[in-house]
């Protein structure tokens, strides 16, 4: 099934996002008026199973930003990530894949450094509805 543009709304997909900008040594949030982003979430996964990967890479999309084919950031709450942890389960083999969570606070937000092509993206709290 191909998510379409009104199922990502209906999951909650921003409308607007804020890019941030980075060189080596820094990462400048452009747009963000340093208030906490609480729920910064990164999930990466591995998945030998290629209908499986497939599944799990297009429900992730509903919830947030791939970063690359297997890692996704943005900001979750902790009730969407249950949901979305939910709804994963149901498709993964536990006994043969790998999904991991991690939460990261705002000031290592502030921190975070991209090298070479990418961006960070922060939601600046708008939602389609």
């Amino acid at each position: 099934m191909v998510w379409g543009k009104k199922k990502l709304a209906k999951r909650g997909r921003p409308k607007k996002l804020t890019i941030v900008k980075n060189t080596i040594t820094k990462v400048e949030l452009i747009g963000y008026d340093q208030k906490e982003v609480d729920f910064m979430r990164l999930i990466a996964y591995d998945i030998p199973q290629d209908r499986t990967r497939t599944r799990v890479h297009r429900l992730l999309k509903g919830y947030l930003y791939p970063v690359q084919y297997s890692v996704f950031e943005g900001e979750l709450s902790p009730e969407r990530l249950e949901e979305a942890m939910v709804n994963i389960r149901e498709l993964i083999n536990e006994n043969e894949d790998s999904v991991r969570v991690y939460s990261i606070c705002s000031s290592c937000i502030q921190r975070t450094k991209i090298y070479g092509i990418g961006n960070l993206y922060v939601d600046e709290g708008y939602h389609i509805l």
